[in-house]
This record gives structure tokens, C-alpha cells and sequence, in this order.
């Protein structure tokens, strides 16, 4: 099993991949995601899966609770070393 991803490197993976579409590298907004990424570390230490966090999280952040398309989420699971759940 790997070790559970930092706040820090969920919010990298997250503004690296950009899966709601903020234009967050291209306005060098690096903060964009920090605040999600430090929630869905905490429902890791509950103990979410990574995928379930992140929708839920992005779903809530993003979308007002709404479902999104969680296939967005593919890159950012990939870049942190996860596979498809």
C-alpha cells in the first residue's frame, strides 16, 4: 500500500492536472486548490479512498454538491501514484 498523500501534493497534483478547468497554471494561481487538497487529506486519515475524497471534495468545492464528470479526476489519481478504484 502506498503511503497517503500530503495536503501539499494532493494541491500539486491537483493544480498540475487542473481537473475543474480554472486555468490555475496558465494564471499562476498555485493556491487554487490548496483548501480542497487539505480537506481531502483529512478524509484519507478517516479513511476515504483518494478518488472518494477527491469527488466528493471537488464536488463540493466546484460544483455546490453537484456530480461532475469523475474521469477528470484520472490525471490528478495517476500523478499520486494511485490506479483506478
Amino acid at each position: 500500500m502506498l503511503p497517503k498523500p500530503s495536503a501539499e501534493q494532493i494541491s500539486r497534483a491537483l493544480f498540475e492536472t487542473d481537473p475543474t478547468n480554472t486555468c490555475c497554471k496558465e494564471n499562476d494561481c498555485f493556491d487554487e486548490y490548496d483548501k480542497v487538497a487539505e480537506v481531502v487529506a483529512q478524509r484519507l486519515e478517516e479513511g476515504k479512498s483518494l478518488k472518494q475524497a477527491l469527488r466528493a471534495e471537488i464536488s463540493e468545492w466546484f460544483f455546490d454538491g453537484d456530480q461532475f464528470d469523475a474521469n477528470k479526476l484520472e490525471p490528478t489519481l495517476q500523478q499520486l501514484g494511485e490506479e483506478e478504484q
